[in-house]
Protein backbone atom coordinates (compact mmCIF):
# COMPACT_ATOMS: atom_id res chain seq x y z
CA UNK A 1 0.00 0.00 0.00
CA UNK A 2 1.18 3.52 -0.80
CA UNK A 3 0.02 6.72 0.87
CA UNK A 4 0.47 10.05 -0.88
CA UNK A 5 -0.05 13.54 0.43
CA UNK A 6 -1.15 14.63 -3.04
CA UNK A 7 -2.05 13.00 -6.33
CA UNK A 8 -1.90 14.70 -9.67
CA UNK A 9 -4.08 13.39 -12.47
CA UNK A 10 -3.09 14.53 -15.95
CA UNK A 11 -6.46 14.16 -17.64
CA UNK A 12 -6.26 16.81 -20.32
CA UNK A 13 -8.24 20.00 -20.54
CA UNK A 14 -11.49 20.84 -22.21
CA UNK A 15 -10.37 22.67 -25.33
CA UNK A 16 -10.37 19.88 -27.94
CA UNK A 17 -13.61 17.89 -27.66
CA UNK A 18 -13.14 16.33 -31.10
CA UNK A 19 -9.98 14.60 -29.82
CA UNK A 20 -11.55 13.51 -26.53
CA UNK A 21 -10.19 16.37 -24.44
CA UNK A 22 -13.61 17.55 -23.35
CA UNK A 23 -13.23 17.83 -19.56
CA UNK A 24 -15.98 15.27 -18.93
CA UNK A 25 -13.89 13.77 -16.11
CA UNK A 26 -14.32 17.01 -14.15
CA UNK A 27 -17.89 16.20 -13.08
CA UNK A 28 -16.91 12.72 -11.83
CA UNK A 29 -14.07 14.00 -9.66
CA UNK A 30 -16.17 16.84 -8.23
CA UNK A 31 -18.91 14.37 -7.29
CA UNK A 32 -16.29 12.51 -5.28
CA UNK A 33 -15.42 15.71 -3.40
CA UNK A 34 -11.99 16.01 -5.03
CA UNK A 35 -10.61 19.54 -5.18
CA UNK A 36 -10.12 20.66 -8.76
CA UNK A 37 -8.28 23.76 -9.91
CA UNK A 38 -10.36 25.69 -12.46
CA UNK A 39 -9.45 25.48 -16.13
CA UNK A 40 -7.29 28.36 -17.37
CA UNK A 41 -6.27 29.16 -20.92
CA UNK A 42 -2.77 27.85 -21.71
CA UNK A 43 -0.84 27.84 -24.97
CA UNK A 44 -3.40 30.33 -26.17
CA UNK A 45 -3.63 33.39 -28.32
CA UNK A 46 -4.56 36.83 -27.04
CA UNK A 47 -7.00 39.51 -28.14
CA UNK A 48 -5.70 42.86 -29.39
CA UNK A 49 -7.82 45.88 -30.34
CA UNK A 50 -6.53 46.13 -33.90
CA UNK A 51 -7.80 48.93 -36.09
CA UNK A 52 -10.14 47.71 -38.83
CA UNK A 53 -7.51 48.61 -41.44
CA UNK A 54 -4.75 46.60 -39.73
CA UNK A 55 -7.03 43.61 -39.11
CA UNK A 56 -8.24 43.47 -42.72
CA UNK A 57 -4.79 43.95 -44.23
CA UNK A 58 -2.64 41.74 -41.97
CA UNK A 59 -4.79 39.01 -40.37
CA UNK A 60 -3.01 35.73 -41.04
CA UNK A 61 0.40 37.36 -41.55
CA UNK A 62 3.37 35.78 -39.79
CA UNK A 63 5.86 37.91 -37.90
CA UNK A 64 9.11 36.06 -38.55
CA UNK A 65 12.57 36.64 -37.16
CA UNK A 66 11.44 38.81 -34.26
CA UNK A 67 12.10 38.82 -30.54
CA UNK A 68 9.32 39.10 -28.01
CA UNK A 69 9.97 40.61 -24.60
CA UNK A 70 7.60 40.56 -21.67
CA UNK A 71 7.95 41.90 -18.16
CA UNK A 72 6.69 39.41 -15.57
CA UNK A 73 4.77 40.49 -12.47
CA UNK A 74 8.04 40.65 -10.50
CA UNK A 75 9.55 43.00 -13.12
CA UNK A 76 11.82 40.42 -14.71
CA UNK A 77 12.35 40.93 -18.46
CA UNK A 78 11.84 37.73 -20.42
CA UNK A 79 12.85 37.71 -24.10
CA UNK A 80 13.00 35.12 -26.83
CA UNK A 81 13.52 35.10 -30.58
CA UNK A 82 11.06 33.34 -32.85
CA UNK A 83 7.87 34.00 -34.72
CA UNK A 84 4.16 34.41 -34.22
CA UNK A 85 1.08 35.22 -36.27
CA UNK A 86 -1.15 38.27 -36.46
CA UNK A 87 -4.70 36.95 -36.38
CA UNK A 88 -8.07 38.56 -36.92
CA UNK A 89 -8.57 38.74 -33.15
CA UNK A 90 -4.99 39.40 -32.02
CA UNK A 91 -1.83 37.29 -31.79
CA UNK A 92 -1.06 33.58 -31.62
CA UNK A 93 1.73 31.13 -32.35
CA UNK A 94 4.81 29.57 -30.79
CA UNK A 95 6.41 32.74 -29.44
CA UNK A 96 3.12 33.83 -27.86
CA UNK A 97 2.47 30.37 -26.39
CA UNK A 98 5.90 30.43 -24.72
CA UNK A 99 4.70 33.27 -22.46
CA UNK A 100 0.95 32.54 -22.40
CA UNK A 101 0.61 31.54 -18.74
CA UNK A 102 2.55 34.63 -17.56
CA UNK A 103 0.64 36.92 -19.93
CA UNK A 104 -2.69 35.43 -18.83
CA UNK A 105 -1.88 36.04 -15.16
CA UNK A 106 -0.79 39.62 -15.82
CA UNK A 107 -4.02 40.33 -17.72
CA UNK A 108 -6.03 38.80 -14.86
CA UNK A 109 -4.28 41.06 -12.39
CA UNK A 110 -3.97 44.31 -14.38
CA UNK A 111 -6.65 44.13 -17.07
CA UNK A 112 -4.06 43.98 -19.87
CA UNK A 113 -0.50 42.93 -20.59
CA UNK A 114 1.95 44.55 -22.97
CA UNK A 115 4.39 42.56 -25.05
CA UNK A 116 7.31 44.31 -26.72
CA UNK A 117 8.40 43.14 -30.15
CA UNK A 118 11.88 43.71 -31.55
CA UNK A 119 11.34 43.74 -35.31
CA UNK A 120 15.09 43.53 -36.08
CA UNK A 121 16.63 41.51 -33.22
CA UNK A 122 19.92 40.93 -35.02
CA UNK A 123 20.54 44.66 -35.54
CA UNK A 124 21.45 47.12 -32.82
CA UNK A 125 19.70 50.45 -32.47
CA UNK A 126 22.71 52.45 -33.73
CA UNK A 127 22.93 50.44 -36.96
CA UNK A 128 19.20 50.99 -37.55
CA UNK A 129 19.46 54.74 -36.89
CA UNK A 130 22.47 55.08 -39.20
CA UNK A 131 20.74 53.28 -42.05
CA UNK A 132 17.42 55.07 -41.54
CA UNK A 133 19.22 58.45 -41.54
CA UNK A 134 20.28 58.02 -45.18
CA UNK A 135 18.61 60.51 -47.52
CA UNK A 136 15.13 59.41 -48.50
CA UNK A 137 14.87 61.30 -51.76
CA UNK A 138 11.48 60.93 -53.41
CA UNK A 139 10.75 57.52 -51.90
CA UNK A 140 7.77 57.04 -49.60
CA UNK A 141 8.61 56.43 -45.95
CA UNK A 142 7.58 52.76 -46.27
CA UNK A 143 9.81 52.33 -49.31
CA UNK A 144 12.70 54.07 -47.52
CA UNK A 145 12.33 51.80 -44.49
CA UNK A 146 12.32 48.74 -46.75
CA UNK A 147 15.29 49.87 -48.85
CA UNK A 148 17.47 50.86 -45.88
CA UNK A 149 16.76 48.12 -43.33
CA UNK A 150 14.60 45.52 -45.11
CA UNK A 151 11.51 46.11 -42.99
CA UNK A 152 8.25 45.80 -44.86
CA UNK A 153 4.63 44.76 -44.93
CA UNK A 154 3.27 43.57 -41.56
CA UNK A 155 6.27 44.87 -39.60
CA UNK A 156 5.86 48.35 -41.02
CA UNK A 157 2.13 48.01 -40.41
CA UNK A 158 2.77 47.32 -36.73
CA UNK A 159 4.81 50.49 -36.44
CA UNK A 160 1.97 52.51 -37.92
CA UNK A 161 -0.62 50.73 -35.77
CA UNK A 162 0.95 51.59 -32.43
CA UNK A 163 3.30 54.54 -32.86
CA UNK A 164 2.68 58.22 -33.53
CA UNK A 165 3.71 59.57 -36.93
CA UNK A 166 6.30 61.84 -35.26
CA UNK A 167 8.17 58.76 -33.95
CA UNK A 168 8.09 56.98 -37.30
CA UNK A 169 9.34 60.01 -39.25
CA UNK A 170 12.43 60.54 -37.06
CA UNK A 171 15.26 58.04 -37.82
CA UNK A 172 16.54 57.98 -34.22
CA UNK A 173 13.15 57.48 -32.54
CA UNK A 174 12.11 55.03 -35.29
CA UNK A 175 15.24 52.94 -34.64
CA UNK A 176 14.41 52.90 -30.95
CA UNK A 177 10.79 51.96 -31.66
CA UNK A 178 11.75 49.11 -34.01
CA UNK A 179 13.61 47.51 -31.10
CA UNK A 180 10.53 47.59 -28.83
CA UNK A 181 7.08 47.90 -30.44
CA UNK A 182 4.47 47.72 -27.66
CA UNK A 183 1.42 45.54 -28.32
CA UNK A 184 -1.29 45.68 -25.64
CA UNK A 185 -3.02 42.33 -25.09
CA UNK A 186 -6.48 42.68 -23.55
CA UNK A 187 -7.64 39.10 -22.93
CA UNK A 188 -6.81 35.48 -23.59
CA UNK A 189 -8.61 33.32 -26.12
Amino acid sequence: SFKASATILAMGGASWPKTGSDGSWLKILRQEGIKIEPFKPANCGFNVNWSDYFRQKYAGSPLKSVALCFFSEDGKELCQKGEFVISDYGVEGNLIYKFSALIREKINKNGQAIIYVDLKPDWDQQKLATRLSKPRGSRSLSSHIYKTIGLHDVKTGLLREFLPKSVIENPVTLAQAIKSVPIPLISSR
